[in-house]
């Protein structure tokens, strides 16, 4: 069986080094660079940054819809200073990053035919308002789960 020759391109860090620190020009790039460009995941890389956040939220409305990638890229190129970049990534809250108990997710899915995510944003949403913890006790009391067992099996605070 014969190999192939795949060329691998530059990674999306590459391509920021490009675009700050080393100032290459789009003929510069190779082929795959080039095809390998997204406009997208480089208005998220630098907007990482909060000295450009609002940059590159004004410029995402021209950068994702009307310019092509090499002038997204040359744009950048020309705007961005000649500097080391790194932003630290943000990512968003999951659902495991949450304090809402699992077990609560999965029996109020169940009940309610909710997905888990649906389940998550809801209790979310419930949590945050001023008296979701006792309209949790009092829908699981419904249920026949005592005060003392939605504290400890299904993680309600005790407010």
């Amino acid at each position: 069986m014969a190999k192939t020759n795949t060329v691998k391109g530059k990674t999306i860090f590459d391509l920021l080094s490009c675009l700050f620190d080393k100032k290459t020009k789009w003929n510069d790039l190779s082929d795959v660079d080039q095809k390998q460009f997204s406009p997208y995941m480089i208005n998220r890389f630098i907007s990482m940054d909060p000295d450009y956040i609002e940059t590159v939220n004004y410029l995402q409305q021209y950068t994702l819809t009307g310019m092509r990638p090499k002038d997204v890229y040359n744009l950048y190129l020309d705007l961005l200073p000649k500097k080391k970049f790194w932003a630290k990534y943000i990512k968003s809250k999951s659902e495991e990053d949450s304090k809402i108990s699992k077990r609560l997710i999965e029996f109020l899915s169940q009940q309610e035919q909710w997905s888990t995510s649906e389940t998550y944003d809801n209790l979310s949403f419930i949590f945050e308002s001023a008296n979701g913890t006792q309209i949790l006790k009092d829908y699981l009391r419904m249920y026949g789960i005592s005060e003392a067992e939605a504290i400890k099996v299904y993680g309600i605070p005790k407010k």
